[in-house]
């Protein structure tokens, strides 16, 4: 079995060290790897970090957006998960899993590998897998029944809402079944190559067109209205709704917490 490990990077020079290691902890379950960073210029010293993992680690390869930045950052991060993706799709085809890992503290603790190796094993459950924390964080890119879209269309309400729920779901979910959504990531995730191929990021609210007007209408009415007017939103939404739509995938969460990190956004 092979697999790609992605990353997004700006300005994680504090962290970097310790997701590698989470990497490079994770390649070593299967029979071939490749860690892959999408860097975009930082303050920090990401870069020269990144350079020494590519002189100690022939796995490890390096994509360096020199393109001037977009002022929103969705729209940065869709165009650095796009470059990795891009890579895969020319070189990595052949390949069963790419994970997906946040570069900063949020997956800088060290990984629980039995966990995610009982997981791998009964893939047959899921596409598309993301993981439970102390405590679930990511509004952003969650979208699951009743709540779909953008959770700031509502003001503070409304990821508030999203959190309360998605926690209130993992907190009653078996450790060894899966809750089902549309999309989230949470800082960490796992897809089958296969089913996200012909899909690609996307930072703005276009995501909006691929839901079922029915479900947009009904989370509007359960916050009577919109609030806040925007045309960004989680990159994460568009790709997970696209596999979803092009290839059937099954996106899920399980409430297993993968990292023991005390940090909560």
């Amino acid at each position: 079995m092979k697999c790609v490990i992605c990353g997004t990077v700006k300005n994680c020079g504090k962290d970097i060290q310790k997701v590698y290691n989470n990497m490079v902890s994770i390649g070593s379950l299967f029979n071939e790897y490749k860690i892959i960073f999408s860097y975009d210029h930082s303050k920090d010293n990401s870069l020269q970090l990144l350079n020494l993992f590519v002189k100690k680690n022939p796995n490890v390869i390096v994509h360096v957006n020199t393109d001037p930045l977009f002022k929103d950052r969705t729209f940065n991060l869709a165009k650095a998960r796009n470059a990795y993706l891009k890579i895969i799709q020319e070189k990595f085809r052949d390949y069963q899993y790419m994970f997906v890992m946040d570069c900063d503290e949020v997956s800088s603790s060290p990984i629980k590998i039995n966990i995610l190796k009982k997981h791998l094993n009964n893939s047959n459950a899921w596409d598309m897998l993301s993981f439970n924390k102390n405590y679930y964080y990511d509004s952003w890119a969650l979208s699951i029944f009743p709540y779909f879209i953008n959770c700031h269309f509502f003001g503070g309400i409304g990821s508030h809402k999203y959190l309360q729920h998605i926690n209130q779901l993992l907190k009653k979910t078996n450790p060894n079944q899966y809750v089902k959504c549309l999309s989230a990531f949470n800082g960490f995730a796992i897809y089958k190559i296969n089913k996200i191929l012909n899909c690609h990021y996307n930072g703005s609210v276009k995501n909006i067109s691929l839901l079922p007007k029915p479900l947009v209408k009904n989370n509007i009415r359960l916050f009577n209205g919109i609030k806040n007017r925007m045309y960004v939103d989680c990159e994460h939404k568009y790709f997970h709704f696209m596999a979803i739509l092009k290839n059937k995938a099954k996106c899920r969460i399980s409430p297993e917490i993968l990292f023991d990190s005390t940090w909560k956004g």
